[in-house]
């Protein structure tokens, strides 16, 4: 069985000595998105000798993008993409449901053995 440790993450991170990929920054929008971008989830599970890293970022453009990456030693092994509409109705709160869920998600993959022998 394995151990995780999970970290949520409100501020945008910088690029890190450990390779941590950036989180995206705020965008300056009118229709309620505009901290959505400092929104974040992390969490490294340990599986055997090999530690997996789950990584869930929310990206604010034309549209709200939750993406989730599994990686083993810089490498991506998987990733899950959701979209949602920019508006009103997925304001922090409800992008932060969806972000934990899909983060959830990756994690119950990594913790069913999805990605262990060095697959996807």
């Amino acid at each position: 069985m394995g151990r995780s440790r999970d970290e949520a993450s409100e501020a945008t991170l910088p690029e890190g000595e450990n390779g941590e990929a950036c989180m995206g920054g705020p965008s300056l929008a009118r229709d309620g998105t505009d901290d959505l971008g400092n929104i974040g989830f992390n969490s490294q599970e340990e599986r055997g000798q090999d530690s997996l890293h789950v990584q869930t970022e929310v990206i604010v453009k034309d549209e709200i993008v939750v993406r989730t990456l599994v990686a083993r030693r810089g490498a991506v092994l998987g990733v899950l993409s959701s979209s949602l509409r920019r508006d009103e109705q997925n304001d922090a709160a409800r992008t932060t449901e969806v972000a934990q869920a899909q983060h959830d998600a990756a994690l119950a993959d990594v913790r069913r053995g999805k990605y262990d022998g060095g697959g996807g």
